[in-house]
């Protein structure tokens, strides 16, 4: 009987007697490439057959070359190795091309920094772990019989390096062994009360996390990428949000999916938090486009029968672009409410309220509608959130609440300072007419933040600089341990940053992550390098040398 030993390394194929190497190991020398390889062929086989061309029970140091693999007889030079949580994922390529049907998936390896800078073997006589597997070709799949080394030396967000050693004792023989560097791929998985499940990548740039935000409903985090997008990403998530809204409402979970840099992001989409990314990007007043108002027109006609959350806040706002979709401009206001004061607040109707308020219109009304009102605004907040500083003024002559509570557990005095779009005469006005009225300076929200905090993000010295007059507490931290002061060095705001330092705030003063406002700086100055942001790097640079100034 004939047996046939392939070479490791060309892949020539070599006929010999199998009684010379029956019950034996060794090693043979390839007649075309000169190369030597070992062989083991130890079990009794009745038939030509291949001894194994590749060392099921290699040992010693692991080869340091770039990776190469064997795939269905032939070899490759070019692995992709991604590394997902607890797999790695090796897929063989063909000029730049990735051949799926060929990949290798070794599960079980738990997370790379717990088996960084060790060796991790897995050997034929492994008694085998449920919980780890190899799923390769031919629909291969073991849990011992195969020969795994691998090790980690560096892991980082973006990726992971090592070695790696792998053979299969497939109908192909597949193996590949050398020096690999795996991207990592972050798994996120949003709820539907938008929370997550592990924080974002340092890396994912602001229009990827604004995208995961909106959809996922978790304003806080969308408010902070939200300023540095430009007006065209800010469109952009308008009309992502609008094309991904819920229409199969036979089912109790909505399940999205998308993969950006690297993140896979996993929702499960929620109607009610979408509302509130509907009603933040109206209230940062992102107008919808020609194609949203299509988006709306085609799911309402596609999906007659359905009671989008979405069609009220839009009849209420743009009552002749609903009009020219339906036709019917009676039967478009016939939805509105009798008396609506949001209409008089969006274009600042002053007379309008006041004659709501003379009818028996509460000065605290709140729109008991978690669709159209997501966030439990009064008609307070409205003004001071909007455009209606002559409403906001009237409200409070005429004895509305100066801490009424969203939901969000936030003041009308938070709304001036996240206001980005009222003029910053307006913005003076309310609030030299609202702290007079015993508002509460420091109160602090459901998140610990108060409206000092905003105001460094976002607002105006001037405002700043009447809050600390005013006697708000700038040490205060919210419920991530950050002061006012982290996020004017965050943000970028150095005006603010000086009238904190000034009042006494703490250069040196560290989160409970253990960062302190110069780490923050820092680190928003060195993304701005590599973006090559000239306008950005010197803002944080004045934040550096002012912190410096003062021993921070």
């Amino acid at each position: 009987m004939k047996a046939i030993l392939t070479c490791t390394h060309c892949r020539a194929q070599h006929q010999i007697s199998e009684a010379k190497i029956l019950g034996k190991k060794g090693k043979f020398f390839c007649m075309s490439c000169h190369s030597e390889n070992g062989f083991d062929f130890k079990s009794a086989i009745t038939q030509i057959s291949s001894a194994f061309s590749y060392n099921l029970n290699f040992s010693g140091d692991l080869p340091t070359e770039p990776i190469v693999g064997w795939f269905e007889g032939k070899k490759y030079g070019e692995l992709n190795l991604y590394w997902i949580e607890d797999k790695l994922e090796i897929i063989p390529s063909v000029d730049g091309s990735p051949k799926k049907e060929l990949s290798i998936s070794i599960l079980g390896l738990s997370y790379p920094r717990k088996i960084k800078g060790f060796r991790f073997d897995v050997v034929p006589s492994d008694s085998g772990n449920s919980q780890r597997q190899v799923l390769g070709l031919r629909n291969f799949s073991t849990n011992s019989s195969y020969r795994l080394s691998l090790t980690v030396n560096e892991e980082t967000e973006s990726f992971v390096t090592g070695l790696i050693y792998l053979a299969l004792p497939d109908p192909d023989k597949t193996y590949l062994y050398g020096s690999y560097k795996a991207e990592k791929i972050h798994i996120i998985n949003f709820l539907d009360d938008g929370s997550y499940d592990k924080n974002l990548p340092s890396y994912v740039s602001n229009f990827v996390s604004a995208k995961a935000y909106s959809l996922a409903g978790s304003i806080l985090y969308l408010q902070e990428c939200f300023t540095r997008l430009t007006e065209e990403e800010k469109s952009q998530l308008f009309e992502l949000l609008i094309e991904s809204w819920i229409t199969d409402f036979s089912v109790e979970s909505h399940k999205f999916s998308f993969t950006e840099e690297n993140v896979i992001f996993n929702f499960i989409l929620s109607e009610k938090k979408m509302m509130e990314s509907l009603v933040f990007f109206l209230g940062n007043h992102i107008l919808p486009s020609n194609s949203v108002w299509a988006m709306i027109e085609a799911k309402t006609k596609n999906h007659p029968s359905l009671d989008f959350a979405f069609l009220p806040v839009f009849k209420k706002r743009f009552p002749e672009e609903i009009q020219k979709i339906f036709g019917n401009k009676e039967q478009a206001n016939a939805d509105l409410l009798e008396k609506d004061p949001s209409l008089a607040i969006q274009s600042d109707d002053h007379i309008s309220l006041s004659a709501l308020l003379d009818s028996g219109l509460s000065v605290n009304y709140v729109v008991e509608d978690e669709k159209t009102n997501p966030f439990g605004f009064n008609i307070l907040h409205e003004s001071f959130y909007g455009l209606g500083a002559r409403c906001g003024l009237l409200l409070l002559k005429r004895g509305a609440d100066p801490n009424f509570l969203d939901k969000n557990g936030e003041t009308p005095l938070f709304k001036i300072c996240q206001n980005n779009e009222m003029s910053l005469k307006d913005k003076v006005l309310l609030l030299d007419a609202i702290l007079p009225l015993h508002a509460s300076i420091d109160h602090q929200s459901n998140s610990g933040m108060t409206a000092l905090h905003w105001c460094s993000m976002f607002c105006e010295p001037t405002i700043a600089k009447k809050l600390i007059k005013s006697g708000a507490n700038i040490h205060l931290s919210d419920n991530q341990g950050f002061a006012a002061l982290h996020e004017a060095c965050r943000y970028g705001n150095t005006s603010v940053l000086a009238l904190l330092l000034e009042a006494g705030g703490d250069a040196k003063l560290l989160g409970k992550n253990g960062k302190s406002g110069r780490d923050f700086a820092t680190q928003e100055l060195e993304t701005a390098e590599l973006e090559g942001d000239e306008e950005k790097q010197a803002k944080f640079q004045r934040i550096l040398a002012l912190l410096e100034v003062y021993g921070g």
